[in-house]
Order: C-alpha cells, then sequence, then structure tokens
C-alpha cells in the first residue's frame, strides 16, 4: 500500500466569518429645558399692580364769572385763572391673563399684551394763579372767591386739566411707549431668572439654557 497524503481537516478549509464591531454608544446631546413662562410672569403682574409709566406738570387757562343783578352783563365780574396740575398715566398690571401671554418657541419671544395706560388727573389748589378782575361797565372792585366757586373750581379745573392732555395725542403715545419700555424691563429678568432656575434644577451637564425675548404690545 502506497503513502497517502493527510487530508486536511474540513473547518480549516470554510470561509472565515467576517467580524463586526459592536457600534459606538450614542453620545448624549444638549437640549433646552422646557420653562413654564406665563407663571412668573402672572405673579409678578399680580405683585405690581398698578405701574405709572408716565407723569407731568400741566396747566389749563380758564376764567370765574360772579352774575351780576339780572344777569345782565353789564352788572358781572369775570376773573381769568391759570389752573395747575399732574398728569399720569398708569397701567393695571393685574388685568394681565394667560391669553395676553403668547410665546413663540421658533423665534424665541413672548409677546406680552396689555391694556392701554389710563390718564388720571391731580388738580393741585395751591398753585392756581388769579389774575385781575374784569369788571362790567357798573361794577367796581375785586371779585370775592366764595365757598361755593372753589367748589365749581376744583370742578372746572380738573374738566379743563384733563382736556388739555387728553386731546394732546403726543402725551399718550409717550405714554405707550414708555409702558412698553417699563413692562419689558420687569419682565425680562424673571424670564432669564425662570430659564436659568429650570436648568439648575435638571442638574444634566446637557441641559443649557434657552433664553427669550420680551415684547410688549399695547391693546
Amino acid at each position: 500500500m502506497g503513502y497517502m497524503k493527510p487530508i486536511p481537516y474540513i473547518s480549516s478549509l470554510l470561509p472565515k466569518p467576517a467580524v463586526t464591531e459592536s457600534p459606538a454608544p450614542e453620545q448624549p446631546k444638549p437640549y433646552s429645558v422646557e420653562v413654564d413662562f406665563s407663571k412668573p410672569i402672572l405673579e409678578k403682574s399680580a405683585r405690581t399692580k398698578l405701574l405709572t409709566v408716565k407723569t407731568q406738570k400741566i396747566s389749563a387757562a380758564g376764567e370765574i364769572k360772579e352774575e351780576g343783578l339780572f344777569n345782565w352783563a353789564v352788572f358781572s365780574k369775570t376773573k381769568a385763572v391759570v389752573y395747575h396740575g399732574q398728569a399720569t398715566f398708569s397701567v393695571d398690571l393685574s388685568k394681565i391673563g394667560e391669553d395676553d401671554i403668547v410665546i413663540n418657541k421658533d423665534t424665541r419671544t413672548i409677546d406680552v399684551y396689555v391694556e392701554e395706560p389710563v390718564l388720571n388727573i391731580e388738580y393741585l389748589p395751591e398753585e392756581t394763579e388769579f389774575f385781575s378782575t374784569s369788571n362790567g361797565l357798573l361794577t367796581f372792585g375785586e371779585m370775592d372767591i366764595t365757598p361755593e366757586m372753589n367748589a365749581q373750581l376744583e370742578t372746572s379745573a380738573k374738566e379743563l386739566l384733563y382736556e388739555s392732555v387728553s386731546k394732546d395725542d403726543t402725551a399718550s403715545k409717550e405714554a405707550e411707549k414708555f409702558a412698553e419700555l417699563s413692562i419689558q424691563e420687569i419682565f425680562e429678568p424673571i424670564i432669564v431668572a425662570a430659564v436659568d432656575a429650570a436648568v439648575s434644577e435638571a442638574a444634566d451637564p446637557f441641559a443649557v439654557p434657552v433664553y427669550y425675548t420680551v415684547n410688549v404690545i399695547i391693546k
């Protein structure tokens, strides 16, 4: 019997399986935390309530008339007067509701709608200026200001002072502009604080702060 060449192992003839590597674990990505912006805005509004946005000194000219006999002009007396006061424009922030707060995540803005500033007039009687009496043909001397006249003065003064401001569109427009800026300055810091607090509470190095801009809009 002749020599036989040894047969190699069958396993050595089979193709070797491909080696697959396990995928690397996915790395965490930075993310922004959810923040309830309405709550701090409403809480701040309720605490602030009435916000004065503009004050200015005002004056208005008028006259006092004292009727004489039979209400004839020849028996009457008139006195020119200048009333002085202070005009105040204010916004009631407590009227802001949830529907007045619009959050836009795409533009990262918060629109807050507020009522237009309300005008209030304070009459300053101690600053009233009285001028010389103008007499009718048959009257003489200065006019005496009676308590009844003083009561009428206050009513007339407030009406004239209010009219002097309300008919001036510039004053109301300035008040609206001041309101927008003042309210924005109030709300923006609390928005920043709310974002920082949410990131801190997340206690996650991948939680990043995303800040929003506040826009105040007069209704």
